[in-house]
């Protein structure tokens, strides 16, 4: 997906559906204009399975579903101003170990208001490295739990880390 204006997707209604994003999603030139990808779906299940912002980097990046299933290896919203907010709300599960890098020539913050964990700690150890400049990152719910513990989180650069639960759990390899 290459897109050439901002782009809303919007499932969310009386029945929720799920969206999967099977290829890349870049922005059509991310020199000239910053585009933004918000993606609302309720209930349902957004799923992203290609690179974002792997050759044009987005300049904004918004979910809104009940699950997030990260697939794939790296998102990279850092173009623009900065000062945007990078917005995963509702529960991410890592499918493949996730870099995000937020951290451009102007820095955007990046929020998870829910959970972050692996799809399976047993059989699989998922890594998170987040880069993020002087920007702001926040955990709002638990990072992995007894069974599905993340083997590594990364948060390398910035300002201010935040962790709003009491409980941070991830395990080591």
């Amino acid at each position: 997906v290459v897109l050439a204006s901002n782009l809303l997707v919007l499932t969310d209604g009386t029945v929720d559906k799920s969206v999967t994003f099977g290829g890349t999603i870049d922005a059509d030139n991310s020199a000239t204009q910053d585009r933004t990808l918000t993606v609302t779906s309720g209930t349902g299940t957004v799923t992203f399975s290609g690179v974002v912002g792997g050759s044009q980097a987005l300049a904004d990046l918004d979910v809104t579903a009940n699950s997030i299933r990260l697939a794939t290896t790296a998102f990279t919203v850092n173009d623009g101003a900065g000062g945007a907010v990078v917005t995963f709300a509702g529960a991410v599960v890592l499918q493949s170990d996730v870099t995000i890098n937020t951290d451009g020539a102007g820095d955007n913050d990046l929020l998870f208001t829910s959970t972050v964990v692996a799809d399976n700690a047993t059989t699989a150890d998922r890594k998170l490295a987040v880069t993020a400049g002087t920007g702001m990152v926040t955990f709002g719910g638990n990072i992995g739990n007894t069974t599905t513990a993340l083997a590594d989180l990364d948060v390398q650069r910035l300002a201010t880390v935040r962790q709003q639960l009491p409980a941070l759990l991830h395990r080591r390899c």
